[in-house]
């Protein structure tokens, strides 16, 4: 008997609340990076100011991150940004430990990272990857 398709897969990924070394390394950052310019501009605006800019940069991982893979493609969703993007607009993906790079490349390719979209997993990823894998072995 087959299975009937997973309409939707919905869940939130939240990197920050999982601490660890991870965390300690990233407010070390913020803090080494504020703490040099506050040094080099003798101005604690500029402290806060490259402090700010350097976590909002970071933002989907302070922030939690609402995925949906849907029928129609996959929505992410942190803070006040937000990206859907299609099926059509992947070629190929690609698994590590944390999570699926969707790529509009059929290869591996310098500029996938910025031209992709990163699908972190929350204690889902056979899930995750199996609804990919469905979604885009068309074009494999």
């Amino acid at each position: 008997m087959l299975e009937k398709p997973v309409e939707k897969l919905a869940w939130v990924s939240h990197p920050v609340r999982e601490g660890g070394r991870r965390l300690v390394i990233a407010f070390a950052v913020i803090g080494s990076a504020a703490l040099l310019v506050g040094t080099a501009t003798s101005s604690i605006f500029w402290a806060l100011f490259a402090g700010a800019i350097i976590a909002l940069g970071s933002y989907d991982y302070f922030l939690p991150t609402e995925f949906q893979l849907t029928r129609s493609g996959v929505n992410a969703r942190a803070g006040l940004l937000h990206r859907h993007k299609p099926w059509k607009a992947f070629r190929s993906y690609h698994v590590d430990a944390n999570g699926i790079l969707l790529t509009p490349f059929a290869r591996r390719h310098r500029m996938e990272a910025h031209r992709g979209l990163y699908v972190r997993f929350a204690g889902n990823r056979s899930e995750v990857v199996d609804y990919v894998a469905e979604h885009l072995k068309e074009r494999a």
